[in-house]
């Protein structure tokens, strides 16, 4: 192991010296001939415009750009506080040339300072709540996929998982270009078509009521024609697997482009649990385990965008995703000790496996009518998956053998219109029906079947005036379930959302907003079968689930930093309950057991410090309160709690770019549980190669030993229990690759539906 840390290392030095050796120099200076020191200056091939080169001016404002092949170039200077210059075309003769293109005279701007600095701006009718962060090539260049931009998104947090988190809630809705898309799209996409991210803290009526936050990635204006593609990795393989590795290809012609993608995702480690329960009659359970966790999930996926006209376009796609996972294999062993100091073993043998695969089809249609912002959007899908759980334990020489066949089959179509009043107001509309059942066989207790149909409606007003907006919206949802060996559900909600949004100066805001959401159980939970985790604890699901509701009030201020107070409160919040039956068996299962209340501040922006160094800041402190609730050994109490994003990226000479991004989270309260999340940070160093590689290393939790998956203390009826699970973490430095090609020119992208829900941010990152 140790010669392939030095060999990988050797590799990635000797590949910094290998790269073409035209040059280009020049020097900037302003009007009175005045160097501008420390200008970053970027080289473009003409005339596909790609980036090939990047540097940054010395303090007498000379530059050199390294690494150019023969051609023509557009050579970009730009600084804050300055307008941008440029100077082409640039011929550059052959691979050995040194081409002086003498000086670039920069010209004062003080509205493009403004514009780099600030984080909210105007925009069309309708704003929710907003931020938008540009992406540039600096970012591109070490975040070669969706997953690694978001890192350095502020309020957005990940981990050693990928799972993604908003203002500490997973309920989020991805979007590109305004059109529904999985997390998993959005974690596989190609940087390099990203224009901005947006944020959407409040969503409108639009969305659905359980969605908390949106992410709506924005292409850039023009797709490639021709054949192109990307390639990247980042693999660290010793005793320790952790992969992710993406492929896009693509053919475009006049009005359309076909594409095929596929991504990859491994992880396996040894892992080490504990589930620790102390009676207050002075009994303990210490159980330990050992074993390893493997997660593998592969994802395929092709399609057509297709501009049928200027009114009408489609999008068509279907995925395959099997996936592999979850498996542990191992020794348990248990210690149960006495109030009178007594102590009895037992040992037993546990191996758990989880496959799965799913085929998805998707249609997306929208018709522009002639009138901007005028359009009606029609999507459908239907997915299928089938998946195979198996979890065997051997206790006292008898194999316990739990088998699960799960088929799941969901339609879903939705229809979103938008209609413009007048130029300060618009009219949206919309309704969705989603059907949904599933055939469930189990070795042990015979079927469960679950079916479901929701409807909903929604509409939404927004009116404009010179400095003040609102906006209101309201969602109605009828949901039927029905449930094997269950009374049949009925339920309907209706749920409210408005904001009020002022105009203090140019790009600076204030804004009040309410929102109402839901919180549905999930299928799994509802399962009412009793599974056997080993001889001291049990599950069962809960068939008489009901949703959960939460109400949200948020203040917030949009200028140089979005800054936020907000409130909500929640009832019937979906948790586990622990119970520890008189026999001794620590009983678990899904109840609408909480209520509670948080209220908090935080703060998020991204600042170009200077053209060598950007940095991304969120906080959040916040105050949990958990309400008593007897029936379910719930006692009241609080919590002071945080979440925390720093993120930083460093410019250096020779494409050189150094970046480091971390994520702390305090303890969260659910109910009978105090989780703790594991902080996640990293360092990467990384080296482009002319126009199409770059290659780097990322140090995942640097200096670190291990890394918690899973952390909870759960206080119940006479008892406390503690369960931890742990994987070592320690010198897990990834090597990066990226290698990108493109055969063809730029043409007008054929499908860019326009998201009306905000006009919050013009959050300059990177």
């Amino acid at each position: 192991m140790k010669n392939r840390r030095v060999f990988l290392s050797f590799l990635f030095i000797i590949s910094t010296v290998i790269a073409y050796s035209a040059t280009i120099k020049g020097k900037a200076h302003d009007k009175e001939n005045v160097a501008v020191s420390y200008v970053t200056v970027a080289c473009y091939s003409l005339p596909d415009s790609a980036i090939v080169a990047s540097s940054i001016a010395d303090s007498t404002g000379n530059f050199v750009l390294n690494d150019l092949d023969k051609g023509t170039y557009c050579v970009k200077c730009s600084m804050l506080g300055y307008a941008t210059a440029q100077k082409e075309p640039v011929q550059v003769a052959d691979a050995n040339a040194a081409v002086n293109i003498g000086n670039i005279q920069m010209e004062m701007d003080a509205k493009e300072m403004k514009e780099l600095l600030v984080v909210a701006e105007s925009g069309s009718v309708g704003a929710g709540d907003k931020s938008v962060y540009k992406i540039t090539d600096k970012l591109i260049s070490i975040a070669p996929s969706g997953i690694e931009v978001l890192k350095y998104i502020p309020s957005v947090q990940t981990n050693l998982n990928e799972d993604i988190m908003i203002d500490g809630s997973s309920e989020i809705q991805y979007l590109i270009d305004g059109r529904k898309v999985t997390d998993e799209e959005v974690k596989s996409l190609d940087s390099r078509k990203i224009d901005k991210v947006e944020l959407v803290h409040n969503p409108s009526s639009k969305y659905d009521a359980d969605v908390t936050a949106v992410i709506n990635i924005i292409l850039k204006s023009g797709i490639e024609f021709g054949f192109s593609g990307k390639v990247d990795t980042q693999t660290h393989y010793t005793d320790k697997v952790l992969s992710n590795s993406n492929l896009q290809l693509e053919y475009g012609g006049k009005n359309w482009r076909v594409f095929v993608e596929g991504r990859n995702h491994y992880l396996s480690m040894n892992y080490n649990e504990t589930d620790n329960s102390y009676k207050d009659s002075g009994d303990a359970s210490l159980k330990t385990s050992d074993g390893g966790i493997k997660s593998m999930y592969n994802s395929v996926k092709s399609g057509i965008d297709w501009k049928i006209n200027k009114q009408n376009t489609l999008f068509y796609q279907v995925q395959y995703k099997p996936k592999y996972g979850d498996e542990a294999d191992g020794d348990v062993f248990t210690e149960y000790r006495s109030l009178l100091g007594e102590s009895s073993f037992e040992n037993y043998e546990i191996e758990s496996e989880d496959y799965s695969s799913l085929i998805k089809n998707y249609i997306y249609y929208k018709h522009r009518f002639v009138t901007p912002e005028h359009d009606i959007a029609i999507t459908a899908d239907h997915s299928y998956r089938l998946q195979n759980i198996n979890s065997d334990y051997i206790y006292q020489n008898l194999l316990r053998s739990y088998a699960t066949e799960n088929k799941k089959n969901n339609v879903s179509v939705s229809v979103d219109y938008s209609l413009p009043l007048s130029s300060s107001a618009s009219l949206k509309l919309g309704g969705n029906f989603n059907y949904q059942w599933f055939d469930n066989t189990f070795n042990v207790d015979g079927a469960f079947d679950y079916e479901e149909s929701k409807t909903s409606v929604y509409g939404s007003f927004d009116k404009n005036w010179s400095k003040l907006s609102f906006q209101a919206g309201l969602r109605y949802e009828q949901a039927e379930v029905k449930i094997t060996a269950a009374t049949p559900q009925s339920y309907y909600s209706l749920l409210p959302q408005t904001s009020l949004q002022y105009s203090i100066a140019d790009k600076q805001k204030l804004k009040l907003s309410y929102r109402r959401s839901i919180r549905r159980p999930m299928v799994d939970r509802m399962n009412p079968f009793v599974e056997e985790k080993d001889s001291l604890h049990v599950s069962v699901g809960n068939p008489a689930l009901q949703p959960a509701y939460e109400d949200k009030v948020e203040l917030s201020h949009m200028w140089l930093f979005r800054t936020s107070v907000y409130y909500r409160a929640f009832s019937d919040m979906i948790t586990e309950v622990t119970e520890l039956r008189p026999d001794g068996v620590y009983q678990s299962y899904t109840a609408n057991a909480a209520s509670g209340c948080e209220y908090g501040a935080s703060l998020g922006t991204s600042l170009p410090l200077q053209k060598w160094l950007n940095l991304n800041v969120y906080g959040s402190l916040f105050q949990q309160e958990m309400y008593a609730a007897p029936a379910y050994s719930v006692e009241s109490h609080s919590n002071m709690g945080y979440r925390a994003n720093l993120s930083a990226v460093f410019s250096l000479p020779n494409s050189f770019t150094i970046s480091g991004m971390g994520m702390l989270n305090s303890p969260t309260l659910y109910g009978q549980t105090t989780s703790r999340r594991n902080a996640f940070y990293g360092l990467s160093v990384d080296k482009k190669f002319g126009k199409s590689l770059s290659l780097g290393l990322f140090w995942i939790n640097p200096f670190a030993t291990d890394f918690y998956f899973n952390d909870q203390t759960i206080y119940g009826n006479s008892f406390k229990r503690e369960v931890k699970t742990t994987a070592d973490v320690s010198w897990l430095v990834n090597a990066k690759l990226t290698y990108t090609f493109n055969k063809g020119n730029k043409l007008e992208k054929s499908n860019k539906p326009k998201d009306a829900d905000s006009d919050e941010g013009a959050n300059g990152i990177f």
